[in-house]
């Protein structure tokens, strides 16, 4: 991932985030599409956004095939990491849907800034509002996937997710929000950067709540 939040191990065990060229990546899903048939993909890696350049490159690529092939069209899932306003740009949203992109999973985590910013996320929410707003815009289908119990986390923060999660709700009306997924509660895993940092991570949160 190129993200390195801190309850997550993905960079302990990957290390380095890499990434396939988007021409190779494309010309892959065509030939599994025209040769066997398969017209739906789902992206297990960890992220479909890592490399701007590269997503754009390939989903440019598909939104041409769909284009030229209504009936053998294309459809694709995968992972998303909610970036900054400003990174992507509109035409991107509209390519993604024209790529055939069904679903995306969102790493949203939390609906406070403060959590986000505890958590190293580099963003915020109303990044993704902004993004969700996008993928209604285009009718794209995503899930919000969300992490209870961070050791930042007050009541506040909390009563801020469910705030987060009432003004998405229209979403769920016009049948783009389809999922979220809040877990258990939040463990620590062994080699994240909250592990690492468990003592620093304690002290921080006594001075939070000051116990």
């Amino acid at each position: 991932c190129v993200r390195d939040c801190d309850f997550c191990d993905v960079n302990v065990i990957q290390q380095k985030f890499r990434f396939r060229q988007g021409a190779n990546v494309v010309k892959e899903m065509l030939y599994l599409a025209e040769k066997y048939n398969i017209r739906e993909f789902n992206f297990t890696d960890s992220l479909v956004n890592g490399s701007l350049k590269s997503m754009t490159e390939w989903v440019t690529a598909l939104a041409e095939y769909n284009r030229a092939n209504p009936d053998r069209r294309i459809t694709w899932s995968g992972s998303w990491i909610c970036r900054p306003i400003g990174q992507i740009k509109e035409r991107v949203y509209k390519l993604l849907a024209e790529s055939g992109c069904e679903t995306l999973a969102i790493g949203s985590e939390s609906g406070s800034n403060r959590v986000l910013e505890a958590m190293d996320k580099k963003t915020n929410v109303e990044a993704l509002m902004y993004e969700t707003e996008m993928f209604h815009k285009y009718g794209i289908k995503f899930i919000t996937l969300l992490i209870v119990g961070h050791w930042s986390e007050q009541w506040e923060d909390f009563m801020d997710t469910i705030h987060m999660l009432y003004r998405l709700k229209k979403y769920v009306k016009t049948g783009n929000y389809v999922a979220l997924t809040s877990g258990t509660t939040m463990e620590i895993i062994p080699g994240s950067p909250m592990d690492n940092n468990f003592a620093i991570n304690q002290l921080r949160a006594a001075i939070v709540t000051g116990k």
